[in-house]
This record gives C-alpha cells, sequence and structure tokens, in this order.
C-alpha cells in the first residue's frame, strides 16, 4: 500500500476495503472473525491458514488509473 486515501468498513462481514490512490489498487483485509449467520451455511470460522490469525489481507484488484473513492455498499 503506497497511498491510502479512502476506507470502506463493510457493516456486517468485518471487511476494510483501502482506496491505494498511488498503488491504483483497492485492498481487501479482514479484521473479525466471519460469524455463522454470514458464512451461507458453512459456520463461523476465523482468519489465516488455520483460523488464529488477528487479520488477514483478502486480495488486491488493480486499476487502470488512481483510486480515490470505495464503497462496499450492496443493494439488494
Amino acid at each position: 500500500m503506497i497511498d491510502p486515501v479512502d476506507i470502506d468498513v463493510g457493516e456486517q462481514a468485518y471487511i476494510l476495503t483501502v482506496a491505494d490512490f498511488q498503488g491504483h489498487k483497492v485492498i481487501n483485509y479482514r479484521f473479525a472473525p466471519t460469524p455463522e449467520r454470514m458464512s451461507n451455511g458453512a459456520g463461523a470460522f476465523g482468519m489465516g491458514r488455520f483460523g488464529t490469525d488477528d487479520a488477514e489481507c483478502g486480495g488486491e484488484l488493480a486499476m487502470q488509473g488512481a483510486v480515490f473513492k470505495v464503497s462496499s455498499t450492496n443493494v439488494n
């Protein structure tokens, strides 16, 4: 991460999404275990390989230009 300029925190899944302006990417981090009610029947699960880490990076999405705003809003 080079230049974090905006974040969005998920309301139920404990995911922090970061806009990296100079890095031209969006990065997701999970910072708490996923509760059973949010796992689509898979049961509650923690973070990392063994489910015991304090946090985990969910991945990065490269963008063509500078990212300045993010939102994880899901409208049903």
